[in-house]
């Protein structure tokens, strides 16, 4: 699942999970826990919303400004999180330090 993330997030294909060092594979792996975290979060608490508009309450503004603000907030929160994850790679010792 990381090297997934990984891949996809720094959007470098070469990239192999086994080849960054262990203080690296903990860093990077603590930013794309996060990232799974506040999207599945974000995710779920629009559940209630989509239930109440589907048995009928007048929620459809709500509803629809919620999707849109996540809609246009979904590329900039994967940019700083690929900011965050290209600074770790990039940098000689731990980035945390």
């Amino acid at each position: 699942m990381f090297a997934f993330l990984l891949k996809k997030i720094s959007q470098n294909p070469e990239i192999q999970w086994q080849d960054l060092s262990p203080e690296k594979q903990k860093s990077v792996k603590l930013i794309l826990w996060i990232f799974v975290f506040v999207h599945i979060s974000l995710i779920i608490g629009m559940m209630p919303f989509f239930y109440l508009s589907y048995r009928g309450a007048p929620l459809h503004f709500p509803v629809f400004l919620a999707v849109t603000l996540m809609i246009i907030g979904a590329p900039k929160s994967i940019q700083i999180y690929r900011n965050r994850i290209q600074k770790i790679l990039a940098s000689k010792n731990h980035p945390l330090e």
